[in-house]
C-alpha cells in the first residue's frame, strides 16, 4: 500500500515507534522501585497472578494501594504471565531515594541483596507494559485531533506534547495504574468527540459509539476513581451536544449505562456485599487513615488554606514534573516559564473558541474544555479528603490539555511573522525540559 494512499498510517508509525523506544529506554534507566508507590502496585499484581480475576482485599498486609480498582492489576498479571514470570513475594528494599545523605541521594539498588537484585531485573520486564499503554495514549491524542479536524501537523504537535510531557514520560516507563487511567481518559474523550461529530443521525453509528463509550466508562470505573468526574461531566455533555434525535439519545444513554455495568458491575456488587458501599470509599478511607495517617486529612469544601494555598502551590510544582522516582523538582524558573506560556495559549484558546463568534458553533471544543475542567476537578475532590494534589491526578485529561495548548499556540501565532511557532512551541518546550531532566536527574542516577 502506498504512503500517498494511507498517509495517516505513516504519521502514526512515526509517532508510535520512536516513542515506544524512548519510553522503554526510560524504563530501563529509572532505578527499580523508585517510582511513586511502585512497590504497592507490583504487590497488587502479584496477588492477581496468584488469584487471577479476584479482588485484592482492602486490608491486605502492609500495602496501601489495595483500595485501588482491579483492572490495571488484572492486565499487569496477564502481562507477567505472558512473560512467563511466576508470582513472587516483594522484598522491601532497604531505602528509597527520598532523603539525601551527604548531599547525595541514596538509592535502594545500591544496597540490594541478591534476592532484591533479581526482583529488580524482573521488575524491569514487568514495566514494559507501561510504554505500550503510553504509546497508545499518544496515538489516541493524534486521532482525537484529526477528529477535531486539526491538520496532521498540529495533530502531531498535540500528540508530541502529550508524549514528551516530562511527568507523563516517567509514568509511561514504570508500574503505575495512572498510565492506564490516562489512556482510558483519552479514549473516553475521543469517543465522545466522535459521537458529537456525527451529523447524519445514523442509528448504527449511534449504537456502536454508545456501546464503545459505555465499555470505556466501565473500564474507567474499575481502573481509578479520579476518572469519575470525567465520566459524569463528559457523557451527559456529549448526549446534550449531539445532533441525534431525542429517541436516539435516550437509547444511547441506556446502552452506555448497560455497557458500563457489564464491565464494572461485578466489582460494584463485590464492594456492596463486602464493604456496604458501591465504591467502598469509607473502607478505603479507614484503611488509608490506619496505614497513612498523615495523608488522609479531610477538610470542608471552603477550607482556604487547602484550596487557595496547598492545591495551587502543589499543582504549580507537580503538573509539569516532579521526579517520581526521587520526588525532586526542577528549578522554579522552568515551571514559571511553562505556566506563563500555558496561560497565554489557554487564554487565547478560551477567548477564541468559547467567546469568539468564529468557532462558537463547534460543540466538540466544549467537550475538550469540559474534559480539562474534569481533570482539575479530580484534583480538588481528592485534595478535599487527602494531602494529595499532584498534577498527575489531572492527567486523566492530559489529551484535552494538549489539544487546548496546541490550538491556543496555533491561534496565537497564526497572524505573526513566525506561524511555524504555533506547532513547534509545545513539543520544543517539552523536549527542552526533558533534556534538562534527563541530564540532571535520570542519567546520573540510572541503574545499569
Amino acid at each position: 500500500m502506498s504512503i500517498v494512499t494511507h498517509p495517516p498510517r505513516l504519521a502514526l508509525l512515526l509517532l508510535a515507534f520512536p516513542y515506544l523506544l524512548l519510553t522503554a529506554g526510560y524504563s530501563y534507566l529509572i532505578p527499580a522501585w523508585e517510582a511513586n508507590d511502585e512497590l504497592d502496585h507490583v504487590a497488587n499484581i502479584q496477588y492477581e497472578v496468584k488469584h487471577f480475576g479476584k479482588f485484592v482485599p482492602i486490608a491486605y498486609k502492609r500495602w496501601h494501594e489495595t483500595h485501588q480498582p482491579p483492572l490495571y492489576y488484572w492486565m499487569g498479571a496477564a502481562w507477567q504471565c505472558t512473560l512467563g514470570i511466576p508470582a513472587f513475594k516483594v522484598s522491601f528494599p532497604p531505602w528509597r531515594a527520598a532523603k539525601p545523605e551527604n548531599d547525595k541521594l541514596v538509592f535502594a539498588h545500591k544496597k540490594f541483596n541478591e534476592v532484591q537484585r533479581e526482583q529488580a531485573r524482573t521488575l524491569h520486564k514487568i514495566r514494559l507494559m507501561a510504554p505500550i499503554l503510553g504509546t497508545c495514549t499518544v496515538i489516541l491524542c493524534y486521532l482525537l485531533c484529526r477528529t477535531l479536524t486539526f491538520n496532521r501537523l498540529y495533530s502531531g504537535s498535540a500528540a508530541l506534547t502529550v508524549g514528551l510531557h516530562p511527568k507523563f514520560l516517567i509514568l509511561s516507563a514504570v508500574v503505575t495504574n495512572d498510565t492506564l487511567a490516562i489512556l482510558l481518559g483519552s479514549a473516553l474523550l475521543f469517543l465522545t468527540v466522535a459521537f458529537v461529530s456525527r451529523r447524519d443521525q445514523d442509528w448504527q453509528a449511534c449504537l456502536l459509539l454508545s456501546l464503545g463509550i459505555g465499555f470505556i466508562a466501565g473500564a474507567c470505573i474499575i481502573t481509578k476513581l479520579n476518572l469519575l468526574p470525567l465520566i459524569t461531566l463528559l457523557i451527559p455533555a456529549a448526549l446534550l451536544f449531539a445532533d441525534y434525535r431525542w429517541v436516539q439519545k435516550g437509547v444511547s444513554l441506556l446502552l452506555v449505562g448497560l455497557a458500563a455495568l457489564t464491565v464494572c458491575g461485578h466489582w460494584l456488587m463485590h464492594n456492596y456485599v463486602h464493604y456496604g458501599e458501591w465504591l467502598a470509599l469509607r473502607a478505603s478511607s479507614e484503611r488509608l487513615a490506619t496505614i497513612l495517617p498523615r495523608t488522609l486529612q479531610p477538610v470542608h469544601g471552603f477550607d482556604i488554606d487547602r484550596f487557595l494555598d496547598f492545591v495551587p502551590s502543589t499543582l504549580f510544582r507537580t503538573f509539569w514534573y516532579n521526579g517520581s522516582f526521587n520526588q525532586l523538582v526542577a528549578p522554579f524558573a522552568f515551571y514559571a516559564v511553562l505556566w506563563f506560556l500555558a496561560s497565554l495559549c489557554l487564554g487565547h484558546a478560551f477567548l477564541t473558541q468559547l467567546i469568539g463568534k468564529s468557532t462558537s458553533c463547534d460543540k466538540r471544543l466544549f467537550l475538550v474544555w469540559i474534559a480539562a475542567f474534569a481533570g482539575i476537578l479530580a484534583v480538588v475532590l481528592i485534595a478535599r479528603q487527602t494531602m494529595q494534589a499532584e498534577g498527575r491526578i489531572a492527567f486523566v485529561s492530559l489529551s484535552a490539555f494538549a489539544v487546548l495548548l496546541t490550538s491556543g499556540s496555533r491561534l496565537y501565532f497564526a497572524q505573526s511573522r513566525a506561524p511555524w511557532l504555533g506547532f513547534l512551541l509545545w513539543p520544543l518546550s517539552m523536549l527542552s525540559f526533558d533534556a534538562y531532566i534527563f541530564m540532571r536527574f535520570v542519567w546520573p542516577h540510572a541503574q545499569f
